[in-house]
């Protein structure tokens, strides 16, 4: 008797039946990662707002059960507004970034930390560099500057900061 499903029915009945038989083999290939020691960064989690002249604000919350560090900012600018979305995750050999924004922009960054500060550094490549540092300040403040360092270049600052907790 033919079947009743055309030819390209059977082949997606097909791989669906290859893919329910190996689910069990690949879970089983994969340990689960621990989840990434977020301590070095816990005097950034929270929601922040720009002190001073700037109008800003970001968070930084846990997300995915703990297994990333979501930062959502915006900013409003004589040129319009500013918004982006930052995943910070546990990859060897330490902690990374990936940024997007509003703008079309993505930067890959590695992530060191030291006591009560935080840089983010991106990756060599063609074009320039960039780093975003957070340092908190004794009063709880956190001082936030962001660089760039054209191809070859030293970093200069191109905007700075100061964000208190809301």
């Amino acid at each position: 008797m033919p079947s009743p499903l055309p030819r390209s029915g059977r082949r997606l009945v097909l791989a669906c039946a290859l893919f329910l038989a190996l689910s069990p083999s690949l879970a089983k290939a994969q340990p689960a990662a621990a989840k990434p020691d977020w301590a070095p960064l816990s005097f950034l989690v929270g929601e922040w707002v720009a002190t001073g002249t700037g109008s800003g604000e970001f968070s930084l919350q846990p997300d995915l059960q703990g297994n990333v560090l979501v930062r959502k900012n915006t900013a409003t600018t004589p040129t319009g507004r500013h918004e982006d979305l930052m995943v910070i995750y546990s990859e060897p050999p330490g902690l990374s970034a990936i940024y997007f924004d509003n703008e079309g922009h993505v930067i890959h960054y590695r992530v060191t930390t030291a006591e009560n500060q935080a840089v983010l550094t991106s990756e060599e490549g063609p074009g320039p560099r960039f780093r975003l540092t957070y340092r908190k300040n004794p009063d709880g403040t956190v001082r936030t500057v962001f660089e760039i360092a054209p191809p070859g270049g030293a970093f200069k600052t191109y905007l700075e900061g100061t964000v208190r907790r809301k």
